[in-house]
């Protein structure tokens, strides 16, 4: 559960810098007022611990089956990686 909670706060900050640093001054300038002033941070938490739940599932699963479980470190940033890109 500890790393379930640090996961879902590090997907939170790097939304933060993501919407703040990047997509706010990119929607600003193109779209201009389409954008609100501050994200919805609810349904951003929302969706990202159900998002992390459901990686965390294939990324641990397997490890723990097989008595791996340094494989799980190794494994589940690039899962994740792949998974936050699309």
């Amino acid at each position: 559960m500890c790393h379930y909670a640090a996961t879902v706060l590090i997907f939170l900050a790097l939304e933060v810098v993501i919407k703040t640093l990047v997509m706010k001054p990119l929607f600003t300038h193109h779209p201009g007022d389409a954008m609100q002033e501050s994200p919805m941070m609810a349904p951003v938490g929302l969706f990202y611990q159900a998002y992390i739940a459901g990686l965390m599932f294939p990324v641990s699963a397997s490890p723990l089956r097989d008595a791996a479980p340094t494989r799980a470190p190794r494994h589940g940033p690039i899962v994740g990686a792949k998974a936050y890109r699309t």
